[in-house]
């Protein structure tokens, strides 16, 4: 099964590798679908990406990894307060300065798109602790 896999992988052939993962708990298959959406989500497929994410996420996994691709597909879409949902799952199981940075960029957007000026982020917490209108 690990040798279709690859092969799909190798010759972006979503359908069929989607697929194989469905019909596998394995975690090999989730590392491929891992590196395949990383991979969509690099090259701008950020749709394609996240429901490859989504595919990994209904097997029942909680990898920093996932949530991490989950919201920047997320982000580059516009959806700031769900990709801030999935960078903050991402922190709980691994704080990496790369979190907090992504977690800032989103309550950026937020504060932006409700029309408040930020002044000061919170990066312990990760909220905004002073704004003016």
């Amino acid at each position: 099964m690990e040798s279709r896999i690859l092969q799909y992988f190798e010759l972006r052939r979503s359908d069929e590798l989607r697929t194989e993962i469905r019909k596998s708990s394995n975690i090999i298959c989730l590392r491929h679908m891992l590196l395949l959406s990383r991979s969509l989500l690099d090259s701008g497929n950020f749709l394609q990406a996240l429901d490859y994410i989504i595919l990994v996420e209904k097997q029942g996994y909680k990898m920093p990894d996932m949530y991490m691709i989950k919201g920047r597909c997320l982000y580059h879409l516009k959806e700031y307060e769900t990709a801030l949902e999935s960078f903050r799952k991402a922190y709980r199981i691994n704080p990496t300065v790369e979190c907090n940075r992504c977690i800032e960029r989103c309550l950026v957007r937020i504060s932006l798109y409700a029309g408040v000026s930020v002044r000061y982020l919170d990066m312990s917490s990760q909220s905004l602790i002073k704004a003016e209108n």
